[in-house]
């Protein structure tokens, strides 16, 4: 562009965690995650989008096995359930910078 170079750039991410160990003998599931990255920079401007769990794999990011009680008028379990705190969804993110 005007004489100038584009420089491009882009980048792929493949995560895969491994089952967990949790109380009680339990284990977390299989989780794989995948994001993405491309960029183009020209002059002193950089333009980028960046894409997480591009797949909107749903999973949770972290997970407990612990005993609770949320119905206040029966008998209280004392069973352990698992709870857990849910990732992201899928998202991505714009940026512009300058290179001064």
């Amino acid at each position: 562009l005007d004489g100038d170079d584009v420089e491009l750039g882009a980048g792929l991410g493949f995560s895969l965690l491994g089952p967990r160990p949790l109380p009680y003998g339990e284990f977390s599931d299989w989780i794989p995650k995948l994001d993405a990255q491309v960029d183009a920079h020209w002059r002193v401007w950089e333009l980028g989008i960046s894409a997480f769990n591009v797949l909107n794999h749903r999973y949770a990011a972290v997970e407990y096995n612990f005993v609770s009680n949320w119905d206040t008028d029966g008998t209280p379990s004392r069973l352990p359930a698992r709870h857990i705190a849910a990732a992201a969804p899928f998202s991505f993110l714009i940026n512009l910078g300058v290179h001064l």
